[in-house]
Protein backbone atom coordinates (compact mmCIF):
# COMPACT_ATOMS: atom_id res chain seq x y z
CA UNK A 1 0.00 0.00 0.00
CA UNK A 2 2.65 2.70 0.78
CA UNK A 3 4.34 1.71 -2.71
CA UNK A 4 1.25 2.62 -4.29
CA UNK A 5 1.36 5.58 -2.02
CA UNK A 6 4.68 6.57 -2.85
CA UNK A 7 4.84 6.35 -6.43
CA UNK A 8 1.74 8.59 -6.99
CA UNK A 9 -1.43 6.43 -7.25
CA UNK A 10 -4.53 6.10 -5.77
CA UNK A 11 -3.35 3.47 -2.88
CA UNK A 12 -7.38 3.17 -2.10
CA UNK A 13 -7.55 1.11 -5.48
CA UNK A 14 -5.98 -1.57 -3.91
CA UNK A 15 -7.58 -1.93 -0.70
CA UNK A 16 -8.77 -5.65 -0.86
CA UNK A 17 -5.64 -6.36 -2.35
CA UNK A 18 -3.99 -4.94 1.25
CA UNK A 19 -6.72 -6.35 3.30
CA UNK A 20 -6.41 -9.90 1.88
CA UNK A 21 -2.51 -9.83 1.45
CA UNK A 22 -1.07 -8.12 4.68
CA UNK A 23 -3.88 -7.96 7.00
CA UNK A 24 -5.53 -10.52 7.71
CA UNK A 25 -7.90 -12.30 10.08
CA UNK A 26 -5.73 -12.10 12.93
CA UNK A 27 -5.43 -7.95 12.85
CA UNK A 28 -7.93 -6.70 15.00
CA UNK A 29 -6.37 -4.09 17.26
CA UNK A 30 -3.47 -1.17 16.49
CA UNK A 31 -2.61 1.35 18.69
CA UNK A 32 -1.22 4.86 18.86
CA UNK A 33 0.76 6.95 21.48
CA UNK A 34 1.79 10.24 22.20
CA UNK A 35 2.66 12.52 24.56
CA UNK A 36 -0.46 14.82 25.85
CA UNK A 37 -0.23 18.29 23.88
CA UNK A 38 -0.07 21.33 26.13
CA UNK A 39 -4.18 23.11 26.80
CA UNK A 40 -5.39 24.13 23.10
CA UNK A 41 -2.22 23.00 20.96
CA UNK A 42 -2.76 21.92 18.12
CA UNK A 43 -0.32 18.40 17.40
CA UNK A 44 0.78 17.46 14.35
CA UNK A 45 0.45 13.68 15.67
CA UNK A 46 -3.37 14.56 16.27
CA UNK A 47 -3.43 14.52 12.07
CA UNK A 48 -1.24 11.24 12.20
CA UNK A 49 -3.35 9.21 14.03
CA UNK A 50 -6.22 10.08 11.92
CA UNK A 51 -4.51 9.52 8.65
CA UNK A 52 -3.55 5.53 11.26
CA UNK A 53 -6.86 5.23 11.94
CA UNK A 54 -8.68 5.89 8.68
CA UNK A 55 -6.43 4.03 6.71
CA UNK A 56 -6.57 0.65 8.74
CA UNK A 57 -10.40 1.00 9.03
CA UNK A 58 -10.58 1.63 5.35
CA UNK A 59 -8.40 -1.84 4.44
CA UNK A 60 -9.80 -3.87 7.02
CA UNK A 61 -13.66 -3.17 6.16
CA UNK A 62 -13.37 -1.11 9.75
CA UNK A 63 -12.62 -4.57 11.79
CA UNK A 64 -9.33 -3.37 12.75
CA UNK A 65 -9.59 -1.16 15.78
CA UNK A 66 -7.38 1.39 15.81
CA UNK A 67 -7.37 2.97 19.36
CA UNK A 68 -5.28 5.94 20.99
CA UNK A 69 -3.36 6.82 23.78
CA UNK A 70 -1.87 10.14 24.76
CA UNK A 71 0.25 9.80 27.95
CA UNK A 72 1.82 12.00 30.18
CA UNK A 73 5.51 12.02 31.62
CA UNK A 74 5.18 11.86 34.89
CA UNK A 75 2.75 8.79 34.77
CA UNK A 76 4.60 7.32 31.40
CA UNK A 77 5.14 3.60 32.68
CA UNK A 78 2.13 3.22 34.59
CA UNK A 79 0.11 4.16 31.76
CA UNK A 80 1.95 2.49 29.02
CA UNK A 81 1.96 -0.81 31.23
CA UNK A 82 -1.73 -0.43 31.75
CA UNK A 83 -2.46 -0.32 27.63
CA UNK A 84 0.48 -2.89 26.47
CA UNK A 85 0.81 -5.50 29.18
CA UNK A 86 -1.83 -8.07 27.90
CA UNK A 87 -0.24 -7.84 24.66
CA UNK A 88 -3.93 -6.97 23.17
CA UNK A 89 -2.61 -4.72 20.56
CA UNK A 90 -1.08 -6.21 17.01
CA UNK A 91 0.75 -2.91 16.24
CA UNK A 92 2.01 0.37 18.02
CA UNK A 93 2.39 3.23 15.91
CA UNK A 94 4.63 6.02 18.10
CA UNK A 95 4.26 10.08 17.67
CA UNK A 96 7.45 10.98 19.50
CA UNK A 97 10.61 9.32 19.29
CA UNK A 98 11.96 9.33 22.48
CA UNK A 99 8.43 7.17 23.53
CA UNK A 100 9.90 4.10 21.71
CA UNK A 101 12.49 2.93 23.99
CA UNK A 102 10.19 3.34 27.49
CA UNK A 103 7.48 1.29 25.31
CA UNK A 104 9.79 -1.36 24.03
CA UNK A 105 10.73 -1.94 27.56
CA UNK A 106 7.06 -2.71 28.40
CA UNK A 107 6.34 -4.66 25.39
CA UNK A 108 9.77 -7.01 26.21
CA UNK A 109 8.54 -7.32 29.99
CA UNK A 110 5.03 -8.10 29.19
CA UNK A 111 6.85 -10.78 26.56
CA UNK A 112 4.20 -8.92 23.67
CA UNK A 113 7.52 -9.50 21.18
CA UNK A 114 4.67 -9.91 18.58
CA UNK A 115 3.23 -6.19 18.40
CA UNK A 116 4.82 -4.49 15.22
CA UNK A 117 6.56 -1.13 16.13
CA UNK A 118 6.64 1.74 14.04
CA UNK A 119 7.48 5.80 14.88
CA UNK A 120 7.63 9.28 13.30
CA UNK A 121 10.91 11.10 12.49
CA UNK A 122 13.93 9.66 12.21
CA UNK A 123 17.17 10.11 14.47
CA UNK A 124 20.04 8.66 14.76
CA UNK A 125 19.12 6.38 17.84
CA UNK A 126 16.30 5.19 15.58
CA UNK A 127 18.81 4.02 12.54
CA UNK A 128 20.68 1.89 15.03
CA UNK A 129 17.09 0.31 16.31
CA UNK A 130 16.39 -0.58 12.70
CA UNK A 131 19.35 -1.68 12.33
CA UNK A 132 18.99 -3.67 14.98
CA UNK A 133 15.51 -5.24 14.04
CA UNK A 134 14.07 -3.02 17.40
CA UNK A 135 11.66 -1.19 15.52
CA UNK A 136 10.01 -2.34 12.53
CA UNK A 137 9.67 0.89 10.58
CA UNK A 138 10.18 4.41 10.97
CA UNK A 139 7.84 7.47 8.96
CA UNK A 140 10.64 9.90 7.78
CA UNK A 141 9.47 13.45 7.23
CA UNK A 142 13.49 14.36 6.24
CA UNK A 143 13.68 17.65 8.65
CA UNK A 144 17.68 17.55 8.05
CA UNK A 145 16.06 17.98 4.54
CA UNK A 146 13.45 21.09 5.58
CA UNK A 147 16.57 23.34 7.60
CA UNK A 148 18.58 22.15 4.31
CA UNK A 149 16.48 23.12 1.71
CA UNK A 150 15.25 26.33 3.65
CA UNK A 151 18.75 28.01 3.64
CA UNK A 152 19.22 27.45 0.04
CA UNK A 153 15.60 28.49 -1.07
CA UNK A 154 16.24 31.92 0.77
CA UNK A 155 19.83 31.86 -0.67
CA UNK A 156 18.48 31.90 -4.12
CA UNK A 157 15.96 34.33 -3.42
CA UNK A 158 18.52 36.88 -1.63
CA UNK A 159 20.83 36.78 -4.15
CA UNK A 160 18.37 36.21 -7.21
CA UNK A 161 15.44 37.53 -6.14
CA UNK A 162 13.69 33.88 -7.91
CA UNK A 163 11.11 32.40 -5.76
CA UNK A 164 11.12 28.47 -6.48
CA UNK A 165 7.89 28.22 -7.69
CA UNK A 166 5.75 25.67 -5.50
CA UNK A 167 4.44 22.85 -7.16
CA UNK A 168 0.96 21.48 -7.76
CA UNK A 169 -0.79 21.75 -4.33
CA UNK A 170 1.40 24.31 -3.17
CA UNK A 171 3.99 22.04 -0.53
CA UNK A 172 7.54 21.06 -1.23
CA UNK A 173 7.11 17.86 0.41
CA UNK A 174 10.22 16.19 2.06
CA UNK A 175 8.12 13.10 3.03
CA UNK A 176 7.22 11.16 4.44
CA UNK A 177 9.38 8.07 3.32
CA UNK A 178 9.08 4.48 4.90
CA UNK A 179 12.11 3.33 6.58
CA UNK A 180 12.96 -0.38 7.14
CA UNK A 181 15.93 -2.26 8.25
CA UNK A 182 16.53 -2.60 4.45
CA UNK A 183 17.17 0.86 3.48
CA UNK A 184 17.93 3.17 6.43
CA UNK A 185 21.72 3.38 5.65
CA UNK A 186 21.03 4.56 2.18
CA UNK A 187 18.39 6.78 2.74
CA UNK A 188 18.09 10.44 4.02
CA UNK A 189 21.73 10.58 4.94
CA UNK A 190 22.90 14.66 4.28
CA UNK A 191 26.10 13.73 6.54
CA UNK A 192 28.92 16.22 4.66
CA UNK A 193 31.78 16.20 6.98
CA UNK A 194 34.42 19.10 5.63
CA UNK A 195 36.65 18.32 8.78
CA UNK A 196 36.85 14.67 8.26
CA UNK A 197 35.35 13.12 5.38
CA UNK A 198 36.60 9.52 5.45
CA UNK A 199 34.44 9.37 9.14
CA UNK A 200 31.36 6.43 8.93
CA UNK A 201 28.64 8.04 7.31
CA UNK A 202 30.44 11.17 5.56
CA UNK A 203 30.62 12.11 2.04
CA UNK A 204 33.88 13.77 0.84
CA UNK A 205 31.81 16.20 -2.11
CA UNK A 206 35.00 16.29 -4.46
CA UNK A 207 34.43 12.46 -4.91
CA UNK A 208 30.75 12.96 -6.27
CA UNK A 209 29.86 13.30 -9.90
CA UNK A 210 26.73 14.77 -11.52
CA UNK A 211 25.78 13.77 -14.93
CA UNK A 212 23.51 16.14 -17.26
CA UNK A 213 22.36 15.58 -20.76
CA UNK A 214 19.34 18.17 -21.88
CA UNK A 215 18.59 19.15 -25.51
CA UNK A 216 19.12 22.77 -25.37
CA UNK A 217 22.06 23.78 -28.20
CA UNK A 218 25.10 25.41 -28.41
CA UNK A 219 23.04 28.44 -30.38
CA UNK A 220 19.93 28.56 -28.05
CA UNK A 221 20.62 31.91 -25.86
CA UNK A 222 17.71 29.87 -23.31
CA UNK A 223 19.83 27.38 -22.42
CA UNK A 224 22.84 29.82 -22.06
CA UNK A 225 21.10 30.07 -18.47
CA UNK A 226 20.60 26.63 -17.90
CA UNK A 227 23.95 25.74 -18.38
CA UNK A 228 25.51 28.66 -16.21
CA UNK A 229 23.19 28.00 -13.53
CA UNK A 230 23.92 24.03 -13.36
CA UNK A 231 27.49 25.25 -13.35
CA UNK A 232 27.80 27.70 -10.73
CA UNK A 233 25.57 24.45 -8.69
CA UNK A 234 28.12 22.42 -9.05
CA UNK A 235 30.98 24.91 -7.98
CA UNK A 236 28.41 25.74 -4.73
CA UNK A 237 27.85 22.25 -3.55
CA UNK A 238 31.53 21.11 -4.14
CA UNK A 239 31.02 18.48 -6.38
CA UNK A 240 31.93 17.58 -10.21
CA UNK A 241 30.16 18.56 -13.06
CA UNK A 242 29.69 16.51 -16.40
CA UNK A 243 27.35 18.42 -18.64
CA UNK A 244 28.39 18.96 -22.42
CA UNK A 245 26.92 20.96 -24.63
CA UNK A 246 25.99 19.45 -28.13
CA UNK A 247 25.78 21.46 -31.54
CA UNK A 248 23.18 21.90 -33.70
CA UNK A 249 23.71 18.89 -35.25
CA UNK A 250 20.22 16.99 -36.99
CA UNK A 251 21.04 13.97 -35.10
CA UNK A 252 20.88 16.03 -31.46
CA UNK A 253 18.80 13.25 -29.93
CA UNK A 254 20.87 10.65 -31.01
CA UNK A 255 23.87 12.10 -29.34
CA UNK A 256 21.73 12.56 -26.18
CA UNK A 257 20.84 9.05 -26.10
CA UNK A 258 24.61 7.71 -26.52
CA UNK A 259 25.61 10.29 -23.96
CA UNK A 260 22.80 9.30 -21.26
CA UNK A 261 24.08 5.57 -21.76
CA UNK A 262 28.00 6.21 -21.54
CA UNK A 263 27.31 8.56 -18.13
CA UNK A 264 25.13 5.69 -17.03
CA UNK A 265 28.08 3.26 -17.44
CA UNK A 266 30.64 5.92 -15.49
CA UNK A 267 31.04 6.68 -12.07
CA UNK A 268 28.74 9.06 -11.32
CA UNK A 269 26.31 9.17 -8.44
CA UNK A 270 22.93 11.00 -9.95
CA UNK A 271 22.17 11.89 -13.23
CA UNK A 272 19.07 15.10 -14.90
CA UNK A 273 17.85 14.92 -18.07
CA UNK A 274 15.22 16.44 -20.65
CA UNK A 275 13.27 13.89 -21.73
CA UNK A 276 12.13 15.84 -24.98
CA UNK A 277 12.36 12.53 -27.35
CA UNK A 278 11.06 9.24 -27.41
CA UNK A 279 15.01 7.74 -28.01
CA UNK A 280 15.98 9.60 -25.08
CA UNK A 281 13.31 8.28 -22.98
CA UNK A 282 14.43 4.68 -24.23
CA UNK A 283 17.94 5.61 -23.12
CA UNK A 284 16.70 6.52 -19.53
CA UNK A 285 14.92 3.41 -19.63
CA UNK A 286 17.98 1.36 -20.74
CA UNK A 287 19.82 2.96 -18.15
CA UNK A 288 17.66 2.21 -14.88
CA UNK A 289 18.36 -1.45 -15.84
CA UNK A 290 21.95 -0.81 -16.65
CA UNK A 291 22.58 0.87 -13.00
CA UNK A 292 19.12 0.61 -11.08
CA UNK A 293 21.04 2.67 -7.63
CA UNK A 294 21.97 5.50 -10.15
CA UNK A 295 19.19 8.64 -8.95
CA UNK A 296 17.82 10.19 -12.64
CA UNK A 297 15.55 13.22 -12.12
CA UNK A 298 14.50 15.54 -15.10
CA UNK A 299 13.97 18.93 -15.88
CA UNK A 300 12.10 21.28 -18.03
CA UNK A 301 10.50 18.67 -20.03
CA UNK A 302 8.68 15.41 -19.99
CA UNK A 303 7.10 15.64 -16.39
CA UNK A 304 4.60 12.76 -17.35
CA UNK A 305 6.90 10.71 -18.98
CA UNK A 306 9.10 11.03 -15.70
CA UNK A 307 6.17 9.86 -13.49
CA UNK A 308 5.44 7.17 -15.94
CA UNK A 309 9.49 6.29 -15.17
CA UNK A 310 9.27 7.00 -11.56
CA UNK A 311 12.40 9.25 -11.93
CA UNK A 312 13.37 11.07 -8.66
CA UNK A 313 12.24 14.52 -9.28
CA UNK A 314 11.15 16.55 -12.64
CA UNK A 315 12.36 20.16 -11.88
CA UNK A 316 9.90 22.55 -14.63
CA UNK A 317 6.93 24.04 -15.27
CA UNK A 318 3.84 22.48 -17.01
CA UNK A 319 3.65 23.52 -20.44
CA UNK A 320 -0.22 23.16 -20.87
CA UNK A 321 -0.61 25.06 -17.63
CA UNK A 322 1.99 27.98 -18.36
CA UNK A 323 0.46 28.48 -22.00
CA UNK A 324 -3.29 28.70 -20.76
CA UNK A 325 -1.56 31.03 -17.86
CA UNK A 326 -0.65 32.77 -20.90
CA UNK A 327 -3.84 32.95 -22.73
CA UNK A 328 -5.73 34.21 -19.51
CA UNK A 329 -2.92 37.13 -19.18
CA UNK A 330 -3.49 38.04 -22.69
CA UNK A 331 -7.24 38.14 -22.31
CA UNK A 332 -6.70 40.75 -18.97
CA UNK A 333 -4.54 43.00 -21.81
CA UNK A 334 -6.70 43.04 -24.89
CA UNK A 335 -9.59 42.65 -26.46
CA UNK A 336 -9.30 40.46 -29.38
CA UNK A 337 -10.43 37.59 -31.08
CA UNK A 338 -7.53 35.75 -33.06
CA UNK A 339 -4.52 35.17 -30.97
CA UNK A 340 -1.01 33.25 -32.35
CA UNK A 341 1.86 30.84 -30.74
CA UNK A 342 4.93 30.23 -32.30
CA UNK A 343 6.19 26.65 -32.28
CA UNK A 344 10.06 27.40 -31.05
CA UNK A 345 10.87 23.30 -32.16
CA UNK A 346 9.47 22.65 -35.37
CA UNK A 347 8.82 18.86 -36.23
CA UNK A 348 9.03 17.71 -32.33
CA UNK A 349 5.76 16.59 -30.91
Amino acid sequence: LYEEYDNGKDATTNISHVTSVNVGKTYSRALFVSLKPPEKSISAFEQGYEGYHDLLRKASNSTIKPEKIQVAMPTLQEELEKAISDCRYQSILIGESHLVQPIKLVIEESGCNQIKVGVFDRTPELDSKLAKGELDFVMDQFHDMQGYAAVQFATLYVTTGIVVPPPPGGVHFSGPSFMTMENTATQGKLNICEEDPSAPGCFDRNNITIGGVVHGTGNDRFWDMVFSAAEQSAIDMGVELKFDRFGPEENLYEKMGSKITSLCKSDIAGLFVTLSDEGVIDAVRNCQELNPNLQILSTNAGYEKSKELNLVHHIGMLEDDAGYQAGIKMEEMATFNKALCFNHEPGLN
